[in-house]
């Protein structure tokens, strides 16, 4: 089964809630705003066939697959925390996710 085939799986959607909750704990932050993980499966929605067709065109051990995709959903969550911690909140917005997410656009493989 090629690395990217999660890309295409509504189980890492429904995943998803579950991975941001995770990051949130991992950046210290008490709770985040419930449209995020909705936000993220937009991205994915919106960049997940065209990041697929792309993967396969790699040879396989270049494939990246779902570890890659936690972690560059882990360093999202860390920037947008950081955006959060910088204002004084423990929460994450959906805003602090955005401004992260156009900061580094395209550090957060498969979101972009």
């Amino acid at each position: 089964m090629p690395a990217p085939d999660f890309l295409l799986s509504p189980a890492f959607r429904t995943r998803l809630p579950q991975l941001v909750q995770q990051a949130v704990v991992e950046a210290r932050m008490r709770t985040y705003e419930p449209a995020i993980p909705r936000m993220l499966i937009r991205f994915l929605d919106t960049a997940g066939r065209r990041n697929y067709d792309l993967e396969l065109r790699r040879s396989v051990p270049e494939q990246r697959g779902e570890r890659f995709a936690v972690a560059s959903l882990n360093a999202l969550i860390g920037n947008a925390a950081g955006i959060g911690q910088k204002a004084g909140r423990d929460t994450i917005l959906e805003v602090d996710v955005a401004l992260a997410y156009v900061r580094k656009f395209c550090d957060f493989w498969p979101f972009c």
